[in-house]
């Protein structure tokens, strides 16, 4: 998303093949911030305080992601199996657009679901949002279970 997103979108997938096996590059700091993740505030100072979390990404390893999600995302997955996108609609790591784009016109196994009001880390939001995303799996999982 943004205009880093923007380019990536219209990158030919060559030239992010060429990005991503190249050995040199730079770690770069995360750029999101408290609000891209939660409504809690909690859930960023959590996160930066976390020894385990990486502060930054190297360009090599983010140019790996975008040209898996690239080849990923450029056709249907076709599960064998109930599947499942749930997205906050106030999601702003996630291009909503691409998001609705892909379960509508590509991938249509996959039942999609959006928390109203959510953000990025619906599992850590605050229970107005994080209440109705767990009821969701919740539901989903005892379905799956019940009905094999």
């Amino acid at each position: 998303k943004g205009p880093f997103g923007k380019v990536f979108r219209y990158m030919p997938l060559k030239v992010l093949e060429k990005l991503s096996s190249s050995e040199k590059g730079l770690y770069i700091t995360r750029p999101y911030s408290g609000a891209t993740l939660s409504h809690d505030p909690r859930v960023y100072e959590d996160l930066m305080s976390d020894p385990l979390v990486v502060k930054k990404i190297h360009t090599k390893l983010l140019f790996e992601i975008l040209e898996a999600s690239r080849k990923i995302f450029s056709r249907p997955l076709r599960p064998k199996c109930p599947s499942f996108a749930i997205i906050g609609s106030d999601e702003i790591i996630v291009d909503t657009k691409d998001f609705f784009y892909y379960f509508e016109m590509v991938e249509k196994a996959f039942q999609v679901k959006v928390i109203e009001g959510g953000a990025h880390e619906l599992h850590h939001e605050i229970v107005r949002f994080s209440g109705p995303y767990l009821d969701y799996l919740k539901n989903v999982c005892l379905d799956s279970l019940y009905n094999l």
